[in-house]
């Protein structure tokens, strides 16, 4: 029993020591329409209880000096001025975020931080001057204050966070300091009036999405130190007419110029061994691309829509060609297929109207579905000994092909292969071809084909009524 109460007494004190020893800051205070906390005799507004529409926070809550605006402290509230005392060092995440009609907001010299999304959603909030003491801006800072017009970055800050002015719409002017070394995602994403941008030459490092939207830009220097063009770094900058890539970028990455209608000219460093799906779709105006040794693999949809592009330079160390590689290519005359490809991928030139010449060498294994499909100048073409399989509509609507071999190996020639080719006279198929598609041949009017004696090819014409010869 004795000891029952002797360790009832323990716990008791245990639980007295415990309260004694909780900070003051725990404990939360009212002064008025704030309620706040003391950190080391320190006031930290956490609540704006007030529905006043103009703010003037005062520098003291009973005695304490106010030394921070804490997290949410103002969120969401019908603020249209707001100033912010002396004494203030930081400004917590989502302080403001959300205060749609705030238009005026003084922040004093002596704040070094700004947190995440403290002013994002400021959406009338048209004129911002960060004190030079500030030295960390957080991710989503000032994101979709959509009035936003100008800002200048303090000398002190080395970081643009992620998304920091994204969705500021009207954001025409940006002054990055030299001692900036990162930029992150998003970071000046859809600020659609941007038109100039001045990237300091110690940065190393852009995150994808940077620039994206930004339809006014119409030009960009990358410095030397980055190493990779992220992914939508420059999607849709519409206006996007000259790219300057150093030499010592490794990748380009997924959509990285996509949509940018105006970029005419672009030159891709050596160091590059990667270029991501869709990095240069829809470049209208770019016409040489030379793609540099290296590069292991050319992209689905890389190229696709470039429609003044008139050469490509594919290099020996490519593998592969991605669906839709060069797609909607207009103005492609001529390429050659290096050796080292083993696959033409699925619509790789589709739609190349004036592609008339095309080089397979000896070494691609299989030609994809719709390859050259709608190449309406596509006269002639070699397909090399070591090709095992064409895909369906692989050379469907080529009105000017004369003629095709089809290589010993293939088993079969799939649906609408050659089909609408007009002016194809004849096609030669070897004995190992054990099938024939729908449509495979329909609209070749002039067609004879030349099959082995004995052979499906031959079978497949008794049956179908298309004229052909004995090898």
């Amino acid at each position: 029993m004795k000891h029952r109460k002797y360790m009832l007494l323990g716990a008791m004190l245990s639980l007295l020591m415990l309260c004694v020893a909780l900070p003051l800051s725990a404990q939360a205070a009212i002064s008025g329409d704030y309620e706040y906390t003391v950190q080391d005799g320190q006031a930290v507004i956490t609540d704006y209880r007030g529905d006043d529409t103009v703010v003037l926070i005062p520098d003291q809550l009973d005695g304490y000096p106010v030394a921070a605006i804490g997290e949410g402290a103002f969120a969401n509230l019908e603020i249209t001025k707001l100033t912010i005392p002396k004494g203030v060092a930081s400004i917590g995440d989502w302080a403001f975020d959300g205060c749609e009609r705030l238009a005026s907001v003084t922040i004093p010299e002596g704040v070094v931080s700004i947190g995440d999304s403290a002013f994002a959603g400021c959406k009338k909030l048209a004129k911002l001057t960060i004190p030079s003491t500030v030295t960390s801006i957080g991710d989503w800072a000032f994101s979709g204050c959509e009035k936003l017009a100008a800002s200048k970055i303090p000398e002190g800050v080395t970081r643009i966070g992620n998304h920091v002015f994204s969705g500021c719409k009207s954001l025409k002017s940006i002054t990055m300091p030299k001692g900036v070394t990162s930029i992150g995602e998003g970071a000046f994403a859809d600020c659609q009036k941007l038109a100039k941008v001045a990237i300091p030459s110690g940065v190393t490092s852009i995150g994808d999405s940077a620039f994206t939207g930004c339809q006014k830009l119409a030009s960009v220097a990358i410095p030397q130190g980055v190493t990779a063009i992220g992914a939508f770094m420059f999607d849709g900058c519409v206006k996007l007419e000259t790219i300057t890539i150093p030499e010592g970028v490794t990748s380009i990455g997924e959509s990285a110029f996509a949509g940018c209608a105006k970029l005419a000219k672009v030159a891709i460093p050596s160091t590059v061994t990667s270029i991501g799906d869709s990095a240069f779709a829809g470049c209208r105006k770019i016409t040489r691309i030379t793609i540099p040794q290296g590069v292991a693999a050319i992209s689905p949809l890389t190229f696709s829509g470039c429609a003044g592009l008139t050469s490509v330079a594919i290099p020996q160390s490519v593998t592969s060609i991605g669906y839709s590689a060069f797609s909607g290519c207009d103005r492609l005359d001529k390429v050659t297929i290096p050796s080292t490809v083993a696959t033409i991928g699925d619509w790789a030139f589709h739609g190349c109207k004036r592609l008339s010449a095309v080089t397979i060498l000896e070494g691609v294994t299989s030609i994809g579905s719709s390859a050259f499909q709608a190449c309406e100048r596509l006269a002639n073409v070699t397909i090399p000994s070591t090709v095992a399989s064409i895909g369906d509509s692989a050379f469907l609507g080529c009105k000017r092909l004369a003629s095709v071999v089809i290589p010993q190996g293939v088993t079969s020639i799939e649906a609408y292969t050659f089909s609408d080719c007009e002016k194809l006279t004849e096609i030669v198929i070897p004995s190992s071809v054990t099938s024939v598609g729908s449509g495979a041949f329909t609209g070749c009017a002039r067609l004879t084909l030349k099959v082995v004696a004995g052979s499906y090819a031959a079978q497949h014409a008794e049956t179908a009524g298309i004229p052909y010869e004995l090898q």
